[in-house]
């Protein structure tokens, strides 16, 4: 590695900013601590692909005056090139287009796929619209970041709803979608309960905990995480279930489960996941179609849950679980 670019070091990374699998990817905060330390910083946006890439449209670094970087723009082979052009953008108060891969002037610099990337190199972003992008992430909105390439002005647009709208480029208007982080309302109780909470909270998705059994509330709180205890189905959600929420319910007691699952039916909850058997699953349906659930809604739930049948451990219950929702999360494309 060059130098000029310095690998991160635990002092210079803000004590502050939490890192797991979803906080990594977003290199915001990390900007935000950076001029707040008083160096000036660049924002890098990968705008196009031609052929294939390991990462999508929108993928960021951010690059401080003294080379260090978070984020990624390939499978490691580009980063340390960015960041040295960032540096030099940064130097010369002037914003970048750069291509590099297939058609690139950098013929040192190839990626293994033989494709061609370009990415805005913004070394001078307002810290206003950072701040703002932030602001809509803490508040789960669903925003555009739309930014001139020539002229480097960028604002925030609130999107409707759930819209399925990808990140693109428009001649020389690049948008970038800004999705909420996926929420997880975790019911239920049981062994399994702890090992899909701390699977979950270990990959940085937001968690909403809720049981009616004591010593399964000890066994998540071990783990430090929080959650609430439920008295009755009607405590089981005890904030709002928007778009980008999934559900999970984990009961071996299954009479909990009716009044919940048809409370998440009408929400616009993307994933209803519920613990059972096929035998279970079939008398669930049952139950739910006597009481008036519709066969759409009905054909929400995932049931039996979970990618690997048969699982016989919590350990091979949780990966199970936890991957059938990032499966469907990235079907929908909360996550990349």
């Amino acid at each position: 590695m060059s130098a000029f670019v310095k690998p991160m070091n635990p002092q210079f990374q803000t004590q502050a900013i939490e890192r797991n699998l979803v906080t990594g990817e977003d290199v915001l905060p990390s900007f935000l601590a950076w001029r707040r330390m008083g160096l000036k910083c660049a924002l890098v946006t990968l705008v196009n692909i031609e052929g294939g890439s390991p990462r999508a449209l929108g993928s960021m670094m951010a690059v401080s005056s003294e080379g260090h970087y978070v984020g990624y723009l390939s499978g490691g082979c580009l980063e340390s090139a960015v960041a040295m052009e960032a540096q030099l953008c940064i130097r010369d108060g002037q914003n970048k287009l750069v291509r590099y891969g297939r058609g690139s002037p950098y013929f040192d610099v190839q990626l293994p796929c033989g494709s061609g990337i370009d990415v805005f190199i913004d070394q001078a972003p307002d810290d206003r619209i950072i701040e703002r992008l932030m602001e809509a992430n803490r508040n789960r909105e669903f925003v555009s970041h739309v930014t001139n390439l020539e002229t480097g002005e960028s604002q925030v647009d609130r999107l409707p709803g759930a819209l399925e709208i990808a990140s693109q480029r428009d001649g020389p208007f690049f948008r970038r979608t800004v999705i909420p982080t996926v929420k997880v309302h975790l019911i239920g109780a049981g062994p399994s309960m702890a090992a899909i909470a701390h699977l979950l909270s270990s990959i940085g998705f937001i968690l909403d905990i809720a049981t009616p059994d004591q010593s399964t509330y000890r066994d998540i709180q071990s783990f430090g995480l929080p959650a609430r205890q439920m008295s009755d189905p009607s405590h089981a959600i005890d904030t709002n279930v928007d778009a980008w929420s999934a559900a999970i319910l984990i009961f071996h007691d299954h009479h909990w489960e009716i009044p919940v699952i048809q409370t998440l039916l009408h929400s616009a909850c993307f994933y209803v996941g519920v613990l059972g058997s096929n035998a279970v699953a079939a008398k669930r349906i049952a139950e739910l179609h006597n009481a008036g659930v519709s066969p759409e809604s009905l054909a929400r739930i995932r049931a039996p849950i979970g990618l690997i049948p048969a699982t016989k451990s919590r350990l091979s219950l949780a990966v199970s679980v936890v991957s059938e929702l990032v499966s469907e999360a990235k079907l929908r494309g909360f996550v990349l």
